[in-house]
Formats: C-alpha cells, structure tokens, sequence
C-alpha cells in the first residue's frame, strides 16, 4: 500500500488479475493530482493482483480487497465500496477508461452540483465497428458528451460517480442493488436523491464488436434484469411485462433515441447503427421476458460477470 494521502475519489474496481485493469490504472495515473485518488481493487485472489503492481505510480493508496468472488459483481462492488475511505466514490470497470481532464472535470462538478450522483459524458473506445456503436448506444446513448450537461432521471449503474455516504445509507440491501436491474435507481429517487450529467467527464468504454457475442450479452443482461424484478414483483405484473416483451425492444430504444441522434449531428456513427440496436434491444426484451417467467440460472449470472469482468477476450479490436 502506498502512503495515505486524504483521497477525493475512491476507484472501485472488481478485477480478476491485474493485466484486467492494467489499461484503467494507467489513464488513473495520467490524471493530474492523480494522488487525490484512492484505488479499491475486488478480487477473489490478492496474492495475485498485490504480485502485479510493480509500478502502483502516484495514487493517494492501492487497496486490495478479498472477496469470494466475482460472481455475482453486487457483492464485490459493496465490498469495495465499504472497503472505501474518500467521499466520493467511481463504479469502474476493467473496460472503461478515464480520458484528459476526468478528474478535474469530476472534482468541479461536485464542487459546484449539489449531486448524489453523477454519469459521465461516454465514448466509444472500440469505435471501427458497426456492432460496437450499435452496444454502445444501446447501453450508454442517455449519457454521451454531446448531450447538455444538468439533471437527468438516472445515472448508469456502473461507470458513474456516487458520494459514498448515499450508498452506505443503503446498507444491507447495497449488495444486491449493485448487481443487474433497476433497484439502485428506484431505492435513490425513493430518497430523492440528485443525479446528474457531466459531459466534460469523458470516459471511453469498450464495447463487444462481435455480433454474436453481442446478441449473447444482451440477451443476457435481459434474463438478469428480469429475474430480479421478479424477485420483488407480484406474479400479475410478471405476467403482464412478460406478455408485452414485443414492446420493451421499442421503449428502450425510444429512451436512447435522443443520444443517437445527438451521437449522429456529431458524426462518427455508421449507417445502419439504428437497426442493428434495434436487435440488440430486442435480444434484451427477449432475455427479460424469460426472466420474468423464472428462467434465469445462476450459469447466466456467471457468464454476464465474464463479459463484465473480461470484455476485452470478447472483442476483434482493442481500444482505440
């Protein structure tokens, strides 16, 4: 561990060895004031992540957490969250990479916002591919920087900026309102809770660009989504959002449509993006009425964390 400065941010990064996060620490570590900034890196192994930091670089401290493991990340985001000493508190990922000024930008926007939560302004970090922007958009088209920067109804799950307070608040249920769904949002407006879009925070995602493997992960996600609400809802409202899977393609491709076009007036975006999310959604819809019916398998959350935890095996290009 490195010596303890009084970090700003906490990074919480589940990982399973340290070349899965050797790219994030490296755009961490180019940050300007980068000691500001507390490291909590998740892992079911610490001998082996501790073995990989030969070069910890300039951070306030590293910490390695021990969890029993990956699957499901819920537990293992928690894990780091409560392991977390700064006030302020970044859900990241092995695949998403901090760009120039993140930091500053972050600082500033806390300083200035009275915000529970903060999304940054996503790019693309894979973006020679047709099914990469297709992922991309289809997760993160509410929250890229050509959007304007104020209120929104909610930021990402992962990839955003919490104040660490507003999180432990939710405690016990924070392990299972990290994993896949919609419970961390409806638990924060429930409290009325601020969240927020700061443009000017870049951070470039990586995106699977394999179509099949596209299809996978988003029917995927959509099996766990739906397999969690089901666990809270009444059986007649299963029913009911099952019987309309055909729709939910449609609302959510609805929801990005305002990102897509902005992403579009911008340019970079390939022609035929749009169909192609279209499928993604519907593999999505698709996945959530199976979850509705009770069709998730515990091998389905495995499989989801691999892509989380692995993007980079599921992809033709690396990062731009």
């Amino acid at each position: 561990m490195l010596p303890m400065t009084s970090p700003a941010l906490t990074v919480v990064l589940p990982t399973d060895t340290t070349d899965s996060i050797r790219t994030v620490l490296e755009c961490l570590r180019r940050q300007p004031d980068a000691r500001r900034i507390e490291v909590v890196l998740v892992t079911p192994d610490p001998a082996r992540v501790q073995k990989g930091l030969v070069d910890p670089g300039d951070f306030a401290a590293i910490r390695v957490v021990e969890v029993p493991s990956l699957s499901p990340l819920g537990p293992a985001r928690a894990a780091g969250i409560r392991a977390a000493t700064a006030p302020l508190v970044f859900l990241g990922e092995t695949h998403s990479y901090p760009q120039a000024g993140w930091l500053k930008c972050l600082l500033e926007t806390f300083a200035t916002g009275d915000w529970d939560a903060v999304a940054c302004g996503m790019t693309n970090a894979n973006p020679g591919s047709l099914t990469s922007w297709a992922g991309f958009l289809a997760d993160y088209g509410r929250w890229i920087p050509t959007l304007p920067a104020g209120p929104i109804d909610e930021a990402p799950l992962y990839n955003a900026v919490y104040r660490r307070e507003v999180l432990l608040a939710l405690d016990p249920r924070l392990d299972g309102l990290l994993s896949h769904g919609d419970g961390l949002r409806i638990a924060l407006q429930s409290k009325g809770c601020r969240a927020g879009l700061a443009p000017g925070m870049r951070l470039a995602h990586l995106n699977v660009d394999r179509p099949p493997a596209a299809l996978r992960e988003r029917l995927l996600a959509g099996i766990l989504i739906g397999s969690q609400r089901a666990g809270r809802w009444p059986l007649w409202r299963r029913f009911l959002y099952a019987a309309a899977f055909p729709l939910i393609a449609l609302v959510l491709c609805r929801r990005i449509l305002p990102g897509y076009r902005s992403a579009c007036r911008a340019g970079g975006v390939p022609l035929g993006t749009f169909p192609l999310i279209l499928g993604l959604q519907s593999a999505r819809a698709f996945g959530e009425f199976l979850g509705y019916l009770g069709w998730g398998r515990t091998r389905h959350q495995t499989e989801m964390d691999d892509f989380e935890i692995r993007k980079l095996d599921h992809c033709v290009r690396s990062p731009a």
